[in-house]
C-alpha cells in the first residue's frame, strides 16, 4: 500500500509541477487562441492545486474496495466531493448553478473527478 501511494503521489507531483511551471504549454495543447490561454492560466492552476490529493484518495478509495471495506471504500470516494467540491462551490460569491461569475464556478471546482 505505501509503494502503491508513494508511486501514485509521484506521478501526481510530476503533473502538478509540469501545470504550475508550464500551464500555458498545457493549455495550447487544447487551443491556440492566445486569449483563452491567458485567461484559463489561473483555473488551471487553481484546478490542478488537487490532483496530489486526489492521487492518495483515489489510491486509498481502490485499496479499501480491494479488501472489501466497502464503508472505507465509500468515506473516501465521496470525500472529494462532501470536503473540498461542495464546500468550494458555495463558500464562493457567485459560484451558483444559475451564475457563471464568482472566484470559482461549478464546472471549475468538479476537476478531477475522482
Amino acid at each position: 500500500m505505501r509503494t502503491t501511494i508513494l508511486t501514485a503521489l509521484g506521478l501526481a507531483m510530476v503533473g502538478y509541477a509540469f501545470m504550475m511551471l508550464f500551464p500555458r504549454l498545457g493549455i495550447g495543447f487544447f487551443t491556440s487562441d492566445s486569449a483563452l490561454i491567458g485567461s484559463s492560466v489561473r483555473i488551471l492552476r487553481i484546478m490542478v492545486m488537487f490532483i496530489p490529493l486526489a492521487a492518495v484518495q483515489i489510491t486509498g478509495a481502490i485499496y479499501f474496495q480491494a479488501l472489501g471495506k466497502a464503508t472505507e471504500a465509500l468515506v473516501l470516494g465521496l470525500s472529494q466531493q462532501f470536503f473540498i467540491l461542495i464546500p468550494s462551490s458555495c463558500c464562493c460569491p457567485g459560484s451558483s448553478a444559475s451564475t457563471a461569475s464568482g472566484c470559482l464556478t461549478n464546472w471549475q471546482t468538479s476537476y478531477p473527478p475522482a
